[in-house]
């Protein structure tokens, strides 16, 4: 962590007390409740907590991540001195995260800070401002109008999905999002690669080859045309198809690269937001968006309910092929939960026991094959 603001905290017993109160960064907090990692493997650490119980941690790539005592957790700077500048700078930021429009004037912005820290100044004391700069002077920092620091932390905030996806290291659930700013739906994500070189290839019919020649921005190409189809399309579409290979997943649920469908959807006016977010999280993961996808599919897994047997089978296969074996284990544990047949049950146990091999679980995957075993008396399960 190279950060000489938070030596200085480390090193000025003065300063590191200032910090802790009245602005609530206190060094000696640096203890979550709960073991944490993100999903995306990055390794964090934590420096310093605040007295609600949440913890800040230090990403590998220099960024801040909140982890609130209550399962939320945000992205709120892009390095240890950002961050600060940011609690120091706005003591109140947790008053701001929900009921301000992502669009605010400068004016809408410094009323809600100023609203907030009246109500702080109750319990801090006229001091807050002179302890704000003189704390700030000392780390080095700079003192930033509100508005600039609540739109700094808006936009860190924005960041946190997907790369940033914070999971409950022992049951792999994935903590709920800090802010309740707004956020593009996951198909609007996913198809707007296919919806700009659907508007190349309508412009320039040369770029045709080259989309071709790539599976996953052909398929692309092919979902965007379903909801936006023009007469013109047809040849261009054909030729799409006839041109390239065909990709190596259309077996895959949602995976459907074939011009009829295409037509058939177009015609029934169909919308995107209909299809199965499943669909969509497929195709995020053959387009090498590989944390958007997971993030996407541990929150469907998350919410998956008593009678999302089909959705918790798929999401088996989706995080096998992302190398997810834990999660995977996760959703087949579930699915097998829901099978009331002997049989199917223990097929689905000898499955879940595969899956937490792979996750580096050789005790749970014995246990696992046990419990098939009773279910069938049979002794080839050890083969799984």
């Amino acid at each position: 962590m190279n950060s000489h603001a938070l030596e200085t905290l480390r090193t000025s017993p003065d300063l590191a007390e200032l910090a802790a109160y009245p602005f609530n960064v206190d060094l000696d907090r640096a203890d979550h409740l709960e073991a944490v990692h993100l999903a995306s493997g990055v390794p964090t650490e934590a420096w310093a907590g605040d007295d609600t119980g949440g913890t800040y941690f230090h990403c590998e790539g220099g960024q801040v991540l909140y982890a609130s005592s209550d399962g939320s957790a945000g992205l709120i700077g892009d390095s240890i001195d950002e961050a600060l500048e940011t609690l120091i700078g706005l003591p109140c930021w947790h008053d701001l995260l929900h009921h301000i429009p992502p669009d605010a004037d400068d004016d809408t912005l410094t009323a809600a800070v100023t609203e907030a820290e009246e109500e702080l100044s109750e319990f801090y004391g006229p001091e807050l401002d002179a302890d704000r700069s003189r704390l700030l002077a000392a780390l080095g920092l700079r003192e930033l109008p509100a508005p600039v620091l609540v739109r700094r932390l808006h936009r860190a905030l924005l960041r946190t999905e997907p790369d940033f996806l914070l999971l409950n290291s022992q049951e792999g659930l994935a903590h709920g999002l800090l802010d309740g700013l707004p956020r593009p739906p996951l198909w609007q994500t996913v198809l707007a690669p296919g919806q700009a070189d659907l508007a190349a290839l309508r412009a320039d019919r040369t770029l045709i080859a080259t989309v071709a020649a790539d599976p996953a921005r052909r398929e692309g190409v092919l979902w965007a045309a379903r909801y936006d189809l023009n007469p013109d399309d047809t040849s261009m579409l054909r030729a799409l198809l006839g041109e390239s290979p065909r990709p190596e997943h259309e077996h895959e649920p949602g995976c459907e690269p074939e011009y009829e469908p295409v037509y058939e959807a177009a015609q029934d006016g169909r919308e995107p937001s209909a299809e199965p977010p499943l669909t969509w999280a497929a195709l995020a993961r053959r387009q090498g968006r590989t944390e958007l996808a997971r993030a996407a599919l541990i929150r469907l897994l998350d919410d998956a309910g008593p009678r999302d047997a089909s959705l918790l089978d798929g999401l088996v296969v989706e995080f096998a092929a992302l190398g997810d074996h834990p999660q995977a284990a996760r959703a087949r544990w579930l699915f097998a939960s829901l099978q009331d047949d002997p049989g199917q049950r223990a097929a689905a146990l000898t499955d879940l026991a595969a899956h937490q091999r792979r996750a580096g679980d050789t005790d749970a995957a014995a246990r696992t094959l046990k419990q098939a075993e009773a279910l069938t008396g049979s002794e080839a399960m050890h083969d799984c």
